[in-house]
């Protein structure tokens, strides 16, 4: 026997002691503790309203609160959702055309204001071949303000950017991932851009406007200019593929 209890002490006070000793010795009565409180559920995000933008912003629309993330890539080639039959000059915006070739990669310094002054070329614009000089040469943007940044259902990010007199233009960055058949020129570029801008910003397919400088290089291009979008030029054009970024002033693509 222990000579910390006394002989006299009954077996069943003996396992009383030792059972509140196990449970902390504390007051109260001895059973199975409660169960943990369940978590409540968290809340579902609410859809977001649909952004009908002007075509000559003044304010940049506000984005959303909780804006959903669109689908993050991985290294696999994805199926982009191109128009079986495409009227949107496809292949020129991402360098599978036929005139790809032609393309001077050697950027040339310019501005928004005079690239929104180049005569818009008559419609229908083709859909495989390049309007010379402009769609085969790299244009640079240096510290234009990014207003405008979301995702769209074919993967590409489409960007508006700013001046100092508040003109307007559209950029893009294609997902570099894209299935296609022939490997684009500018594949290595649009992937390197897509990884910038993804280091700096969470890009959703509700939008948001970033409001920071940006330097950027791409590729002229003409679009419709009926399609009415958010900060397009009057013209239609475009840089689109961009072929380098980087946010802030006075920045320096690649480094």
């Amino acid at each position: 026997m222990n000579r910390f209890f006394p002989v006299a002490v009954s077996v069943g006070a003996f396992l009383a002691a030792i059972t509140m000793a196990s449970c902390g010795g504390g007051g109260g009565a001895v059973g199975t503790p409660p169960d943990p409180p369940r978590p409540s559920p968290s809340a579902q995000p609410t859809a977001s309203p649909s952004i009908s933008p002007s075509a000559t912003p003044t304010v940049p629309p506000s984005p959303p609160v909780s804006p959903s993330p669109s689908p993050s890539p991985t290294s696999t080639p994805i199926a982009c959702n191109i128009p079986a039959v495409d009227d949107k000059r496809w292949n020129v915006k991402i360098g599978i055309d036929a005139d790809v070739g032609s393309v001077n990669l050697g950027p040339q310094s310019t501005t928004i204001q005079s690239l929104r002054t180049l005569a818009a070329p008559p419609t229908p614009l083709p859909n495989d071949n390049r309007i010379k000089p402009t769609e085969t040469t790299v244009f640079g943007l240096t510290n234009v303000t990014l207003i405008w940044l979301k995702s769209n259902p074919d993967y590409d990010y489409t960007m508006v950017v700013q001046d100092g007199g508040g003109r307007t233009m559209i950029v893009e960055a294609p997902n570099a991932l894209c299935a296609q058949t022939v490997p684009s020129r500018f594949r290595p570029q649009m992937a390197a851009v897509r990884k910038a801008i993804d280091s700096q910003f969470t890009v959703t397919s509700t939008g948001q406007n970033p409001n920071v400088p940006v330097t950027i290089t791409g590729v002229g291009f003409f679009d419709y200019a009926y399609y009415n979008a958010y900060g397009e030029a009057p013209n239609g054009i475009e840089l689109h593929p961009l072929l380098s970024f980087c946010a802030g002033q006075n920045c320096t693509p690649g480094s």
